[in-house]
Order: C-alpha cells, then structure tokens, then sequence
C-alpha cells in the first residue's frame, strides 16, 4: 500500500513537472522578451544623449565666443570713459592750480598796494 502511494505521488509529481514546462518556457520567453526591449530602450536613449551631446560643443563655442566678445567690448567701454575721466580729472586739476596761482598772485598784489 505504502508503495503504491509512493508511485502515485511520483506519477503526480512527473505530471506536475511535465505541465510546468511549457509554462516555465513561456516565462523564460518572456523575460528574454522584456529584456530585449530594456536593451532596445536603453541603446535608443543612449543613441539619444549622445546626439544632443554632439551638440553641445558647438553652443559652447558659440556662448564663449559670444561671452568673449562682449568682454572685449565692456573693456573698450572702460578704456574709453577712464581715459576720457582723466582728461576731465587733469583739466580740473589744472583750473584748480590756475585758479589758486592767481589768488597767490592777487593776495600778493593787494600786500604790496
């Protein structure tokens, strides 16, 4: 009776494992399925950032380039109003000695008169 039972469990469980294959290989499918998908996915977003990678060299360039140039004309821009500042700043300074000069000069005349 014990290995009656005992054969019956066995024809049940090879049954049961026989039953299970499909399944398994259809899991199996599946998975190699959904993980060709992740790679096709994967490649077309690298494919992706590495196109807008190309080109962001070229906007950089372009935004240093510009950045340069307006460097340059900021410091054109200085050059000429501290220049031009000067002149104005020695021009005073000159009416301002001109002018003490001749006040020495009147207060020494109004001494001697």
């Amino acid at each position: 009776m014990i290995a009656s039972k005992t054969k019956r469990t066995i024809s049940e469980e090879i049954k049961l494992q026989i039953e299970l294959i499909p399944i398994r290989d259809e899991y199996a499918l599946n998975n190699n399925i959904r993980k060709c998908r992740y790679s096709e996915q994967k490649a077309g977003v690298l494919k992706r950032y590495s196109s807008l990678l190309a080109e962001c060299p070229n906007d950089y360039d372009k935004q240093k380039k510009l950045s340069e140039e307006r460097d340059v004309r900021q410091r054109k821009l200085y050059d000429k109003y501290t220049s031009e500042g000067k002149a104005a700043e020695d021009d005073f300074r000159n009416v301002i000695f001109e002018k003490r000069k001749k006040r020495k000069t009147d207060r020494k005349d109004f001494m001697i008169s």
